[in-house]
């Protein structure tokens, strides 16, 4: 499926425009979420630094939590559970909270951090281990740390003592619940969602909005040139509020159509002059031949001759006729044209109509209604419709001409029930010289320029033709022309 231009401008400014927001509202996301994990990291390597600053070496390990039963609140606030142990031996020398921690693998120390000459208190050793826990939305951090040394009531900061055989340690696992992180992490990419189908919707706005801008004048170009009917000045196509580009496309069009019209306007003069100047031969041969048919020793054999060419005259008159009226509504020549009362002028022509045993006789229904139009070419409306209606509907059919006014217009409606048109030629019964199937046609096959004499006239007029069909029951054909 081929895109529209504006479809396909709103999705080239839209797709990229949201594709940038999602990839930054995605590295937002994972930023913060690395960020927000590793202040967790930092927080918890600081929790587990306070613990083991109330370990203490004197001949053996101990604790002492400063007078009381534990470590300071603040220190284990929301830790989901701890662990201190000896190293290497592995005794644990206290714990609490919960979780059940689990002890991992950590790196040796390196020798440089044990053989320290002065040692803060505590000094962590090599680098943590981290693990989440799968066994609940938990942070574990695991740290080894060289802790003070006392003897007796002296405190021992600067030196280690030589009758250590190696550096006093302690281990530190401790858990920290991710359950508040996640919530965090969730609210904030329900915001940036929610942030980003916003920015999306207003790229999808401003695409649609540019675009709109871009393709405004191509769509009023388009509709120009519909409106372009010929004969017509294809001055009218301009689009004053464009770019270069769009009025350069509208210059060409403007030039295209003078050529068609130049064209138009020739083939128009051509088919006027050639017609008006074959009536007078053609006049003279039909008149020449009917004296003929008035010898009344004419051998049978020419009689029928002289009566084909009658015939062949007669119509080629009516031919002649039909293409002058359609070179004048070609080259919209003006006509002098009058207010008239339609039923009236239906009637004048059905009656005048030639009798035809094989067909039926129209019938009108409706009310008066007055047009504006010039007569003449009114009853050629009227008389091409009822003629072709009778050329292809039996003498026990039905010919309806109804006329129906509204607000602002007149419809003439003529009916039949015979044998309809075939699908395929419906959208081409308008065209000139276009003959329907001779074999389902009563009488003189036609011309081919009743109905487009009808389409050219009623233009003129300012009205419309619609033409349905079904076959083998029948054809409408609906003139619009505009009140007086």
């Amino acid at each position: 499926m081929t895109l529209s231009i504006r479809s396909s401008v709103t999705l080239a400014i839209a797709l990229p425009l949201i594709g940038g927001i999602a990839l930054v509202a995605v590295a937002s996301a994972w930023r913060t979420a690395s960020d927000r994990l590793a202040d967790l990291d930092e927080d918890l390597a600081a929790r587990g630094a306070a613990l083991a600053s109330y370990v203490a070496f004197d001949g053996g390990f101990t604790v002492d939590f400063e007078g009381g039963p534990g470590p300071a609140p603040d220190v284990t606030s929301s830790l989901l559970g701890w662990r201190l142990t000896t190293e290497p031996d592995g005794d644990v020398l206290f714990e609490g909270g919960t979780l059940a921690v689990p002890d991992v693998s950590l790196a040796p120390a390196s020798p440089d951090d044990l053989q320290r000459a002065d040692w803060p208190r505590p000094w962590r050793l090599g680098d943590p281990a981290l693990q989440t826990l799968d066994a609940s939305p938990a942070r574990a951090w695991t740290g080894r740390f060289l802790v003070r040394v006392e003897e007796g009531e002296v405190e021992m900061v600067r030196d280690r003592p030589t009758d250590l055989s190696s550096a006093p340690t302690v281990r530190v696992t401790l858990a920290e619940d991710l359950t508040p992180l996640r919530r965090d992490r969730n609210a904030h990419a329900a915001l940036l969602a929610l942030l980003g189908a916003g920015l999306s919707l207003g790229a999808i706005a401003m695409g649609a909005l540019l675009s709109e801008r871009i393709t405004r004048p191509l769509e009023q170009l388009a509709a120009d040139a519909r409106a372009v009917r010929l004969p017509a000045s294809p001055a009218s196509i301009e689009v004053p509020h464009a770019g270069p580009e769009v009025q350069a496309l509208a210059r060409s069009l403007r030039e295209a159509f003078a050529r068609v019209q130049e064209a138009y306007t020739r083939q128009a003069r051509f088919t006027a002059d050639a017609s008006h100047e074959l009536r007078t031969p053609l006049t003279q041969i039909r008149t020449e031949a009917e004296v003929t048919l008035c010898v009344g020793t004419l051998d049978p054999t020419v009689r029928e001759a002289l009566e084909g060419i009658v015939e062949g005259a007669d119509r080629m008159q009516s031919i002649l006729e039909g293409l002058l009226l359609l070179a004048r509504a070609d080259a919209d020549a003006p006509a002098d044209r009058a207010p008239i009362e339609m039923l009236d002028r239906v009637r004048r022509v059905i009656d005048a109509l030639p009798p035809d045993p094989t067909a039926p006789l129209p019938t009108v229904e409706g009310e008066a209604c007055i047009v504006r139009a010039v007569p003449g070419q009114l009853d050629i409306v009227v008389r091409n419709l009822l003629n072709n209606a009778r050329r292809h509907t039996p003498a026990d059919g039905r010919i309806t001409v109804r006329l129906v006014p509204d607000a602002a217009n007149v419809r003439l409606v003529v009916t039949d029930t015979g044998e309809g048109i075939d699908p395929d030629e419906l959208p081409h019964v308008f065209e000139r010289f276009r003959v329907g199937d001779p074999s389902r046609q009563r009488g003189p096959v036609g011309s081919g320029l009743g109905l487009a004499i009808v389409a050219a006239v009623v233009g003129q007029h300012g009205g419309t033709v619609d033409v349905a069909s079904v076959r083998d029951r029948g054809t409408t054909v609906t003139v619009t022309l505009p009140k007086a």
